[in-house]
């Protein structure tokens, strides 16, 4: 593999926090937040580059930005202010399509929306705490589930196919996998072999090691299920584990 940088451009004099790329193709466009409270938006499509967008949202450190997974025009903001806002990029930053600075008792960490359920979403604080959230009602956006996983929660990621199953990085607890449905949200696994502070985390997007065939046959055989593979990493030991979660995924594929 050759990697070739394609686009370099200055987005702001203060520190990137976090970066997504604009889901579903719809745009070559990533969004970035920073540590002065800024969010920008630039566009790294080969016709023209730059910022198109930016602007300070929050008091303090915007530790996370994140598309809508079934809107690319929606953006979400997590910050150091325990403010928790999402964004119509066709109005700009002037006003947020809601703002709520209530539910989380810390700085947020972590947003994701859930590509396979369209109004699930979940966030991760310094608080400790998950909260799963539907976001059907914008203006004032629901929280259904709260849950402590004892550790910040720094990352948040879904299943890429099982649309109930979380990973979270946390932080001083280690990592945990996480169930969630329409009634309940539940730790069913944790991974504490990391020496150093939980921070990076997220799932391999294919059946490894094995043919469709394989993959249908172990299907049948587990009731429905899968296996799944899992990258981890922590921040002072630098280290990067790789590891098969015992939770079996369901088969979601068509």
């Amino acid at each position: 593999m050759l990697l070739q940088e394609r686009v370099n451009i200055a987005v702001s004099s203060s520190m990137c926090l976090s970066l997504d790329w604009c889901p579903m193709g719809a745009k070559d466009q990533i969004a970035l937040s920073h540590s002065d409270g800024l969010i920008s938006v630039v566009d790294v499509g080969q016709a023209k580059t730059g910022v198109i967008l930016s602007a300070e949202v929050h008091e303090f450190e915007t530790w996370t930005t994140s598309y809508d997974s079934w809107d690319p025009e929606l953006l979400y903001s997590g910050a150091d202010d325990s403010h928790f806002c999402a964004w119509d990029l066709r109005q700009g930053f002037d006003s947020p399509v809601f703002r709520n600075h209530k539910a989380h008792r810390m700085g947020i960490c972590s947003i994701q929306s859930n590509p396979q359920v369209e109004n699930a979403l979940i966030t991760g604080s310094y608080d400790e705490n998950i909260r799963l959230w539907d976001k059907r009602m914008m203006q004032s956006p629901v929280m259904r589930f709260e849950l402590g996983l004892g550790g910040g929660v720094w990352r948040l990621k879904w299943h890429p196919f099982d649309q109930g199953l979380i990973l979270a990085a946390c932080m001083h607890n280690g990592f945990a996998v996480i169930r969630a449905d329409g009634h309940d949200m539940q730790v069913i696994e944790s991974y504490n072999r990391h020496a150093s502070l939980a921070y990076g985390a997220d799932w391999y997007k294919g059946q490894w090691g094995e043919s469709d065939d394989e993959v249908a046959h172990q299907a049948s055989d587990y009731g429905g299920t899968i296996r799944s593979l899992v990258a981890t990493c922590s921040f002072y030991d630098k280290a990067l584990h790789v590891w098969e979660p015992a939770t079996r995924a369901c088969n979601k594929r068509k």
